[in-house]
Formats: C-alpha cells, structure tokens, sequence
C-alpha cells in the first residue's frame, strides 16, 4: 500500500497522471485503485455500462494482469504502469486490426519522449531493449448492443522493478526502464506522455487510416529482415521476416521461397 509519506509523484492518482495532459479526451476520467484483477477486465465492464471514450483505468498492482495469448502480466506493487483505455473508434471491426500496433508505437514514442531510450519493437507489440521485454500492450474488443463495439487497449510496463522482484520463471528474458537506465522514474508522467501519444495516433488512424502507422511501426522494430520463429498454437514457423502487409500482418519467407502471413502469433527473434 502506498502511505501518505510516500511522494506522489510515484503513484498513478488521476491528479498526478492529469498533470501531464493538456486537453483531450483520453484520461479525462481516470479509474484508479491500489489493486485490481485486471485493468483491462475492469476496462470492459466500464464500457459495458457506457463508459465514454478516453476513460482510464489504472492499478498499483494486479492480481490477474492479462497479456497476450491468454498469458498473466507480472505486476508488481507500485513498480509499474497497469493501463487500460476505452476507445470507441468509429470503424467497422475489420478495420480496427491496427491498433495493436499503434498502441506499440504509442509506447515506445513516449519512452522515448520521457527517457530519450530507443527501443525497439518485436512485432506486434512487445518492446525490448537488448533483447529483454519492459513492457506490450494488449488489445480486446468488447462486443456490445446491435453492431456496436468498444475497443480496450491494455498496457503493462516494467518501470521501477528490480532484478530481484521478477518471478525466476521470467528472470532472463524481462527487464524493467529502471534497470536500463539506471535510475527511477516518475510513472504518472510516463502514463501522461502515453496518453497523448495515443490520442495523438488515433486521430490520425482516424483521419488517414493505418498505412502512416504501419510507416511509425517500422522505424521502431526490430523484427523485419530477421529469421524468426513464429510460434501459432502448437505450431511453429521459421524463416525471414519480411514485411508488412496493409492490414499489419507479418509476412515471413520461408526456405521455400513462399511467403507466409501471420495475423497472430509469438514472434522469437534469432540471435
């Protein structure tokens, strides 16, 4: 538990995090709680109620943090940034395959922003630095009534975790900004700068659709050009990252000279 001694400035209160935005909608209703299942489970009930667009909820700490492909998101007590954001895009669902990727973009311009570290992106959505993760994103569409639809798009980032505080199952391959850079850092203004990248790529998703953010993706990841494994439910693919296709999918050649898209899957870089 956070205790009033504590400096605020390291918590995720809406007052902190709205400190750091200047207009807009996203974050202009902040849900926060000292501990949650999932933000994002929380997420889509709120829009199940009418939540509006740009609602956030946040968490110190979750006990069922979600990740991707129905794996749990380590989230340690107020070491981290656990986010989840109610978009209602006005889209047709097949038109909403990119936000996974704008979302990784949104993640890596704001760090960038905050801590001037460049890192890179492994597709879809994971960002690594030297080939550990720190953090990915999660996308979820929420049917509702009729044809409508919300979309939550989910965050988790290792901000202040230590070595030490990483389960041994995860201790090689995770890594947190604080190890990276040596130093702590002030969530609720990474959590900001995050929201007003979102919202800033969204309204250009918006107004020019997917192909600028497509372009953004490729200049932060390290996947194109790489061999890889692609491992789909028990199967797994190797061969050549070679680009993506309008829709965001990774096309990979195989050593048979034919290419293959994946619209899904974990992507294991080769060193």
């Amino acid at each position: 538990m956070l205790n009033a001694a504590e400096d605020k400035g390291n918590s995720l209160l809406p007052e902190e995090i709205q400190r750091y935005l200047v207009g807009g909608k996203f974050g202009s209703v902040i849900e926060y709680h000292q501990s949650l299942g999932s933000t994002n489970e929380r997420a889509k009930e709120l829009a199940a109620l009418g939540g509006p667009e740009g609602l956030v909820v946040v968490a110190e700490s979750q006990k069922q943090g979600k990740g991707r492909l129905g794996r749990t998101w380590f989230s340690p007590q107020g070491k981290g940034i656990y986010l989840s954001l109610i978009i209602r895009p006005p889209l047709k669902p097949v038109e909403i395959s990119g936000f996974t990727l704008l979302g990784a973009v949104a993640l890596a311009e704001a760090v960038f922003q905050i801590t001037g570290l460049r890192a890179g992106i492994k597709w879809p959505n994971d960002l690594l630095v030297k080939g550990k993760k720190f953090a990915g994103i999660l996308t979820e569409m929420k049917s509702e009534q009729g044809e409508n639809y919300s979309l939550i798009l989910g965050t988790g980032i290792n901000v202040n975790s230590d070595p030490l505080d990483f389960p041994l199952t995860i201790r090689d391959t995770a890594t947190s900004l604080k190890m990276i850079l040596g130093k702590e850092l002030e969530r609720a203004r990474l959590a900001g700068a995050l929201l007003q990248v979102l919202e800033k790529l969204y309204v250009e998703y918006l107004e020019k659709g997917l192909e600028p953010i497509l372009q953004l993706w490729k200049e932060w990841n390290v996947t194109l050009g790489q061999w890889v494994t692609i491992s789909s439910g028990t199967e797994k693919y190797f061969g050549q990252a070679v680009e993506l296709d309008q829709t965001g999918a990774l096309l990979v050649k195989g050593s048979d000279g034919k290419i293959h898209s994946f619209i899904s899957g974990e992507v294991t870089l080769k060193n």
